[in-house]
């Protein structure tokens, strides 16, 4: 093979792609872009503002405007649309914890990627490490709900809910799925089960959503703990990629029994296809999975389907989402 007739763009473009993650996720942490948000500032003025050194800040503001983060006029720096979208500490679409948790808090653990290869361990053990540091858990699950929203809303546009009475939430982490759906469905009720420091995070959530009565939060873990409620429409989202293979198949089979009769279950995964090397997003997940839990993975839309089809669920279908993730919905007799 002929190197030269092979261009090495692709390599090339990886070998810095992280360059940009941390641009971004130092940009959030040190709240450039909400200090920004209150107008636009000199790199001297904000450095004075956020007590840093001009020099190197400087050079961060200008990686952002490169990025399309922030816009730069005569050495005075501002905030783009994406930004004052997204990127403003406390604004409903924040998205800056999730930002912070890839860029930041998590990166670490990629550092030693090699180490989880030639181990086959995790370098940090999420469901053991998180249930017994209650700070961390409800960190993650705060930038769990920044990256959310956006599904939600559109789970929450699905014909699916109409005509249901109760939504039951299977690990419903900051309740982002249980607001958006009882807000769009005036007369559903839910229940959200999910571990004590978890469900701290969502009553806060909880109580800022005007169908705040319309949901319950039950502390208990739905693997283990006896749970007693039913649901027409009961939700699994982004759970099963936490757990073995066995633990998907108890947990499914504990969601039958758990819907009631007519009733649908809706899971909602990054799947891969069935030669689990595609999607992208997906195979790269399940490496994430490998660095940060001891069986958890990414399963194939066929073995999930043959799972809840096992469990007693028909008629199991696929629903893309606008992102990289996909809804398998099944129906109980």
């Amino acid at each position: 093979m002929n190197a030269k007739s092979i261009s090495p763009e692709s390599i090339m473009r990886l070998t810095s792609a992280h360059w940009s993650l941390k641009a971004l996720s130092v940009g959030v942490d040190l709240s450039i872009f909400t200090f920004l948000q209150k107008g636009p500032q000199t790199a001297s003025r904000l450095a004075g503002l956020l007590n840093l050194p001009e020099r190197s800040l400087k050079r961060l503001l200008n990686a952002n405007v490169a990025l399309g983060f922030l816009r730069k006029a005569d050495e005075v720096y501002e905030n783009s649309k994406v930004a004052q979208a997204y990127l403003i500490e406390g604004t409903p679409s924040y998205l800056g914890d999730f930002v912070k948790l890839a860029g930041i808090h998590g990166f670490e653990k990629w550092t030693r990627f090699g180490e989880c290869i030639r181990n086959d361990a995790p370098i940090e053990d999420l469901d053991d490490d998180y249930r017994r540091n209650e700070e961390k858990m409800q960190y993650f699950t705060r930038a769990m709900h920044n990256n959310a929203k956006g599904t939600a809303r559109f789970i929450a546009s699905l014909p699916l809910f109409a005509n249901r009475a109760h939504l039951l939430d299977i690990g419903g982490g900051s309740g982002v799925y249980c607001i958006a759906l009882t807000e769009s469905f005036p007369d559903l009720h839910a229940t959200l089960i999910d571990f004590p420091p978890v469900c701290k995070v969502a009553r806060e959530y909880v109580g800022q959503s005007n169908a705040k009565n319309r949901i319950n939060i039950v502390e208990g873990d739905a693997l283990q703990d006896q749970i007693f409620e039913n649901g027409d429409i009961v939700l699994v989202s982004q759970v099963l990629h936490g757990m073995s293979e066995s633990q998907c198949k108890a947990l499914l089979t504990r969601c039958f029994n758990w819907t009631s009769s007519g009733g649908t279950i809706i899971v909602h995964e990054f799947f891969l296809d069935n030669d689990e090397a595609s999607p992208l997003y997906s195979a790269l997940f399940a490496l994430n999975m490998l660095i940060t839990t001891k069986e958890g993975d990414v399963y194939t839309k066929g073995a999930v389907s043959s799972w809840l089809e096992h469990a007693g669920y028909h008629d199991i279908s696929v629903l893309a989402t606008p992102g990289p993730s996909n809804l398998l919905v099944g129906h109980k007799k």
